[in-house]
């Protein structure tokens, strides 16, 4: 008995030894790696590094499980695996390694080797800034900066933009301080963070804070837009003496005419007007569809265009608008791709005014862009009393993800009672309609996931309630 107990004593020892080493040799060979990938030398042999680590990560070391997952999300040295790549990553990230959390965080926001949830992303991103993840608080602090899958709030970007060490959060926080966004304008604040942060970003930020961009012109057009309580009384004194009438439907023939007036971009809450543009919109028949050309100082450009329950969808119409301080890559001004423009009709000052939610998307940043609006008149030149009193951006009802979509496409919306749904996908030829979701729906958030396999192109996404229709274009890629 005593002889057997000290063969276990000693195997159990051997066994510990191994191990001990294989750890130690498993330590060398991430820190290897990752001396060899800071080099960012072009003689890497990723399947190399890749043979050496996998039988790291499949003892459970969490780093290595990390790098065998980057290898094949992005095919280096192996080929491209997404679903290994979402296994490994959830193998380290389970065991509380913070880059492995944030990793999957982004499997999980963008669909890659899972089924897009934000839930759990979220989750993942809240985990991994938990565990001293500065870029997974900063991921967090955007998504509700710009309202990306979440409620749109500055207060909750802020902070986590402060739990972050990351250059883009103290960038972030910088533009908050400097506009005023969730927080009182604090100017010398602003500057303060954006001197310290080294980027070409921050960089460009203080230059244009320096030179005071806005012209004294701008500044008064836009501070009288904006939507404080003395806008606010305005509006309701022009209601009250009846200058504005009910909002009117707008028909196809409505359309026809030489429109004048401006692009008013505002900030992402939709609350602070950025900019007023001035443009030109001209809609003429062409066949089935509509010809629309916009004029703005940046030049002219025309699309066919479709008209479907007051909402004129943009085949392909690409705007370059100037940005609020230049941007690294883009400078002063970025090409936006107008998606659609959701239209009413409105009387005010006895002048007929076609109004309207613009939406819009960034090639260069994959997303939606800013809430914007047109405020359009056929009776002339639309001045600033008139864009003050009919000013009105509303949150988009449908929020899409991601932008654009390659199979599978994440559906939010908001509901305020119990009604019936009816969610489908539409091309924009008409020739394919796919019926997504239906039924009885209660009050509070709807998220709706789909896998679609469709030709590449443009789609418009509709989700009709007993009381309204709701529609959004996106692109499948």
């Amino acid at each position: 008995m005593i002889k057997n107990y000290t063969h276990f004593i000693f195997f159990l020892a051997l066994w510990s030894t191994i191990t001990a080493q294989e750890q130690t040799q498993c330590d060398k060979s991430v820190q290897y790696t990752v001396k060899l990938l800071e080099s960012k030398s072009s003689l890497i042999d990723y399947k190399k590094l890749y043979d050496t680590l996998l039988p790291c990560a499949d003892m459970g070391i969490v780093e290595a499980q990390n790098y065998i997952a980057m290898f094949h999300l992005n095919g280096l040295g192996v080929p491209k695996n997404n679903e290994l790549a979402f296994r490994y990553f959830e193998e380290a990230a389970k065991n509380s390694f913070a880059v492995a959390q944030y990793n999957l965080g982004r499997m999980y926001k963008y669909g890659l080797g899972c089924e897009i949830n934000f839930v759990k992303a979220i989750e993942w991103f809240d985990k991994a800034t938990s565990n001293g993840h500065s870029r997974a608080a900063f991921a967090l602090g955007y998504m509700c900066f710009k309202g990306f899958a979440v409620d749109q709030d500055y207060q909750k970007a802020i902070a986590w933009f402060q739990k972050s060490n990351d250059v883009m959060a103290t960038h972030y926080l910088g533009i908050c301080y400097y506009f005023g966004y969730g927080t009182p304008v604090n100017e010398e604040k602003a500057i303060e963070l954006l001197l310290d942060n080294p980027i070409e970003n921050s960089r460009l930020l203080l230059a244009y804070i320096a030179s005071n961009k806005q012209t004294k012109r701008e500044c008064e057009v836009i501070a009288s837009l904006q939507k404080s309580t003395d806008t606010e009384e305005l509006v309701s004194e022009f209601v009250n003496k009846e200058n504005t009438s009910a909002t009117k439907l707008v028909e196809k023939n409505d359309l026809l005419k030489n429109w004048h007036g401006s692009l008013v971009k505002y900030d992402w809450s939709g609350q602070k007007v950025l900019s007023v543009s001035p443009m030109e919109l001209v809609i003429e028949e062409n066949a089935d569809l509509l010809k629309v050309v916009l004029s703005s100082k940046k030049g002219t450009v025309e699309t066919n265009a479709l008209w479907q329950e007051e909402t004129l969808y943009l085949q392909n119409m690409k705007l370059e608008l100037d940005l609020l301080y230049p941007e690294p890559n883009q400078g002063e001004s970025m090409q936006y791709s107008l998606m659609s423009f959701s239209l009413k009709e409105k009387e005010f000052n006895n002048k007929t005014f076609l109004v309207g939610a613009v939406d819009s998307y960034l090639q260069d940043w994959q997303e939606y862009g800013e809430p914007m609006q047109i405020i359009l008149s056929a009776d002339g030149v639309v001045d600033e009393e008139e864009i003050a009193a009919l000013q009105n951006q509303e949150a988009q009802f449908i929020k899409l993800y991601p932008v654009p979509f390659k199979d599978d496409l994440l559906i939010q919306y908001k509901l305020e009672e119990e009604t019936n749904v009816l969610v489908e996908l539409t091309s924009y030829s008409g020739d394919i309609n796919i019926t997504i979701d239906k039924g009885v729906k209660q009050v509070g958030k709807q998220v709706v996931r789909t896998s679609l396999e469709i030709p590449k192109g443009m789609y418009i996404l509709k989700v009709s309630t007993d009381s309204k229709k709701y529609s959004r274009m996106i692109v499948k890629e």
